[in-house]
């Protein structure tokens, strides 16, 4: 316990069951310690413990962060923190998810806080505020008098209808809160007029998480009319809180949508309004100019609702993401809305996932991504497209020239599909991230990756896990990584290999020195046999950091100085040594 303590981490993370003894020491060595900047305690009882670890946070200048989750942690517990805290100038995030707290403690915490000035964001997720009404009305009578509370987690708390109430009250007068989630709260239809209300008059609250609650007709209702007139407003999250078949729930959410012009984030994720859904929604999309994400997964669109959406994105210019994952809109509704993005010249990010879609679905894609220069991240997981759609992809590869990240996890079940992807790969120079997951994948396909990482000079990350390759597979793509100056991140997790296959990356990373993250996971490699990688790897991120911060430095670059500021914080040593050599160079 010493010697880790003395290496000074800037994390700490004890996720197993410390004594009193050890909770003590761990207080003294932080009550002077200026480097460690998050400690987190998970997973085993913390009431007795907290009491001891109280006490450094009335003299520690230096942590950030604080979480203590799923430790059973209860009010009593709360009475030590908030001790600790009360006049704590240095601690901006606190997670207290996944405990017993109810809310008295909640209530009594806060109270005693209530001269702290720098807590920002409070996790409070999966506890019991809502287990009495009254303790609901203290807990948001506390939280009324806090000024530097920004976000707040109230996630699975049973806050329900009385408590909603007491909230959207609380809404109507606070001036800082900017992030409230309520998800998974049996909050109802009726009491969402409150929150309308206080939203009409709130202009500070910019994401709101209503997911996982049966708001219904009524409650979509209360909230659409807030969306007229609100201005502040700028996520919504009401995943699954829609009653299958209801499209009057939709219309009336899409009729409000074609008015409001500042919501940028819309998930409307697992409600099953289908076609006639989509066909509301793309009425919206034609005269809605501001909201830039739309979340559509799991909505049972089908592939005629996809077809409402494609002529809508023809002439929208603002949607950015769009998420159609989980949809069924099979090959045919796959390219329509392929066909759309000739003329459509704002998505950037389009999910397809698992849609029943085969080869044919993306048969023309080389022709239309011809014209389409702005879509640079395309998920195709689960479709069974194969080797044939394979081919139609590697001839987008070799032509265009936005593409950056694609990913074909659980896609070709065969080793041609890799083997025609990786010639394409060999020449393309815009692809940056390629997801090959879960995919037939022997030997031949490992040399052919092993090939593709000898010349392409622009992927960073690769992912391969959970497929067949072997030690001797393995043992092609290392020997190619000894020359590959551009690749960061390599995941072979569950792979069919054994300790033999850590040799090889041994070896290899004694010459490279851009691999930061090599992922093995495999329940039959320990951590102590990939000590050394882990160690070189760690090297590498360092050195990573410290060129980054020299070259913006050097070269001075407006855009980035942000980062640079943000290296200065969080790693001072650092930024020193690069403003040394920065010095040296000048």
């Amino acid at each position: 316990m010493d010697e880790f303590l003395n290496s000074h981490p800037k994390k700490f993370d004890f996720c197993q069951y410390i004594s009193n003894n050890e909770t003590e020491i761990i207080s003294k060595s932080l009550e002077n310690n200026k480097i460690s900047k998050s400690i987190t305690f998970r997973n085993y009882d913390f009431n007795k413990q907290v009491k001891f670890f109280a006490n450094c946070l009335v003299v520690n200048n230096a942590l950030k962060i604080l979480n203590i989750t799923g430790c059973n942690f209860s009010d009593n517990g709360m009475h030590y923190l908030a001790y600790g805290l009360k006049n704590n100038k240095s601690i901006t995030q606190l997670d207290l998810s996944y405990n017993n707290i109810t809310g008295y403690g909640i209530s009594f915490f806060l109270e005693e806080i209530k001269m702290n000035s720098v807590l920002e964001i409070l996790n409070l997720g999966k506890n019991k505020i809502g287990v009495s009404d009254c303790g609901v009305k203290l807990f948001v009578k506390s939280f009324e008098c806090h000024k530097t509370i920004t976000s707040l987690d109230l996630y699975r708390n049973n806050i329900g209808n009385y408590g909603m109430k007491y909230i959207s009250k609380l809404l109507k007068i606070n001036t800082v809160l900017k992030k409230l989630n309520l998800e998974s709260n049996n909050i109802e239809r009726d009491k969402l007029q409150f929150l309308s209300e206080s939203l009409k008059y709130n202009n500070t609250l910019e994401n709101l998480n209503l997911g996982s609650n049966d708001i219904g007709h009524t409650g979509i209702k209360y909230l659409c009319d807030a969306l007229k007139t609100n201005s502040s407003l700028k996520k919504l999250n009401l995943r699954s809180t829609m009653r299958a078949g209801k499209n009057s729930e939709i219309l009336c959410l899409s009729e409000s949508l074609k008015i409001n012009n500042t919501l940028v984030n819309l998930n409307l994720s697992s409600n099953m309004f289908g076609c006639n859904g989509a066909k509301y929604l793309s009425e919206a999309l034609e005269k809605n100019s501001s909201l830039q994400i739309l979340n559509l997964m799991d909505t049972r669109i089908s592939s005629s609702g996809s077809v409402y959406l494609a002529n809508s994105l023809k002439s929208n210019n603002s949607l950015t993401k769009l998420d159609l994952s989980n949809n069924l809109i099979f090959p045919g509704g796959c390219n329509r809305l392929m066909s759309s993005l000739s003329t459509n010249s704002a998505l950037k990010k389009l999910n397809l996932r698992k849609n029943k879609i085969d080869a044919l679905g993306i048969k023309n894609l080389q022709t239309i991504m011809k014209k389409n220069y702005t879509l640079t991240n395309l998920n195709l997981e689960g479709n069974n497209i194969g080797s044939i759609g394979a081919k139609y992809l590697a001839e987008v590869l070799l032509s265009n020239s936005v593409l950056e990240k694609l990913n074909l996890s659980s896609c070709v079940n065969d080793n041609d599909g890799l083997c025609i992807l990786a010639e394409a790969l060999k020449i393309n120079r815009t692809l940056v991230s390629f997801n090959y997951r879960g995919n037939y994948f022997d030997n031949c396909c490992a040399k052919a990756l092993a090939d593709v990482l000898m010349l392409n000079t622009t992927l960073t990350h690769v992912n391969v896990s959970f497929s067949s390759i072997n030690n001797n597979g393995v043992q092609f793509i290392a020997e190619a990584l000894k020359y590959n100056n551009t690749l960061l991140d390599l995941d072979l997790e569950l792979c069919d290999i054994s300790v033999t296959c850590i040799q090889f990356f041994e070896e290899t990373l004694k010459n490279s020195s851009s691999l930061t993250n090599l992922n093995f996971s495999d329940p039959f490699i320990d951590s102590q046999s990939t000590k050394l990688i882990d160690n070189k790897l760690k090297i590498n991120r360092i050195n990573k950091k410290r060129l980054q911060c020299l070259q913006i430095l050097c070269l001075k670059k407006i855009d980035q100085l942000n980062m640079a500021d943000k290296i200065k914080k969080t790693i001072p040593a650092i930024y020193e040594s690069c403003l040394s050599k920065k010095r040296t160079i000048s």
